[in-house]
């Protein structure tokens, strides 16, 4: 426990979204915080985000969210399809209490980092961290140890300060299909958007618009013929995906840029802390994709980490508490990720019917759609 009138000390490994929210608030609260960015720059791999209420909440707790709205285009409905063009799921956002915004990650970390250094946060690049230990110690690659009041690992789903800690329960993956991301250009910039989600068989696809570009997702089968060839060369076989959505042709066609691809990935652990070292983000529950709130589910994370050192001086007690509060919400999300995949990619195709008939009834379940929906109406109460 730090002394009385001592200022407290956080060492944060990554930059990330979620390292960056945790920074912030930290700062907010009266901490001085450093943060260890391991790459010579500071930037964000990816394409683009959906962020939807937590998200919002997260951001607007630390003060990025004008920045983030500035650069995003806000979503007015989002609209799951099958093979027939049935709607299997319509939702309808509005701007108080339910809102969705699609922004490319590039200008959501810009913003982060923006907020982190006007909160008078120090960030460090090409400074990799390889561990840290539970008195409260980040060890850094090139031998050095900072002492801090609480350290935290948000060094990703490849965590070197999780595995330190031997936190993990299960590092891998869902499946061994590929997730891919893209941008094409577009001309028309409405006002709103809606996202588009397109189910054929085990192969699934989705439009975004957002700004000037439209960010498109596409999820690949296990075992497709064509895949490894995509992957290898960082491109779309564009014949097969025209195949399986003929009414996005011209987007196909429009695809010139690389693909980045992916897998989906998951982690859980025993335990998200040890001590005073904590982790969070992809470090402590990354997840598959398919709910759009690994950022959302790490920022909130990282704004209820620092409410609750604020209310409990102990941080052992704090991070326990924390994560009694918070876990429950992530791992209903991330259980909802992997089932949505699962039911993508390993559904009989003989029995495709029936799959849409009970996406499509699950959803008028008021108590159904408000445990899917558990992590984007969560919220963290800040004083």
């Amino acid at each position: 426990m730090s002394s009385p009138g001592r200022r407290k000390h956080a060492e944060i490994a990554g930059a990330g979204l979620g390292g960056l929210t945790l920074a912030t608030a930290l700062a907010h609260r009266g901490w001085s915080v450093r943060v260890h960015e391991r790459a010579a720059h500071l930037r964000d791999i990816g394409v683009g985000t959906t962020l939807w209420q937590n998200g919002h909440l997260a951001l607007d707790a630390v003060g990025a969210l004008d920045e983030v709205t500035k650069a995003g285009t806000r979503i007015s409905r989002q609209i799951v399809r099958d093979e027939r063009l049935q709607p299997l799921r319509v939702h309808d956002f509005n701007d108080t209490d339910d809102r969705a915004l699609v922004v490319l990650r590039v200008d959501h970390h810009r913003a982060l980092v923006n907020t982190a250094t006007k909160a008078g946060v120090e960030i460090v690049t090409s400074s990799t961290a390889v561990g840290a230990d539970p008195d409260g110690v980040l060890i850094m690659e090139n031998g050095d140890r900072h002492s801090a009041d609480l350290v935290v690992g948000c060094d990703g789903y490849n965590s070197k300060v999780r595995d330190s800690l031997g936190l993990a329960k299960f590092v891998g993956f869902v499946t061994e299909a590929r997730i891919g991301r893209v941008t094409i250009p577009r001309e028309e910039r409405p006002e709103t958007e809606m996202i588009q989600n397109f189910w054929n068989g085990p192969r699934r696809c989705g439009l975004l618009g957002c700004q000037e570009v439209n960010y498109i997702y596409l999820s690949a089968p296990e075992n497709c013929p064509h895949n490894v060839e995509e992957v290898r060369t960082r491109s779309l076989y564009k014949p097969v995906w025209i195949e399986a959505f003929p009414f996005l042709k011209d987007k196909w066609e429009m695809v010139e840029s690389e693909i980045i691809w992916g897998r989906y990935p998951i982690s859980e652990c025993h335990s998200w802390s040890s001590g005073r070292a904590a982790i969070l983000g992809d470090s402590a529950h990354s997840m598959p994709p398919t709910m759009a709130q690994g950022a959302g589910c790490a920022m909130a994370n990282g704004v209820a980490l620092a409410e609750a050192l604020k209310k409990i001086d102990d941080v052992p007690a704090a991070l326990k508490e924390w994560e009694a509060c918070e876990r429950p919400i992530t791992d209903v999300t991330q259980r909802w990720a992997v089932l949505s995949i699962m039911m993508s990619v390993r559904w009989p195709e003989n029995l495709l019917d029936m799959r849409s008939q009970v996406i499509a009834e699950a959803f008028t379940s008021p108590a159904l759609a408000a445990h899917y929906y558990s992590a984007s109406q969560h919220v963290v109460a800040v004083n």
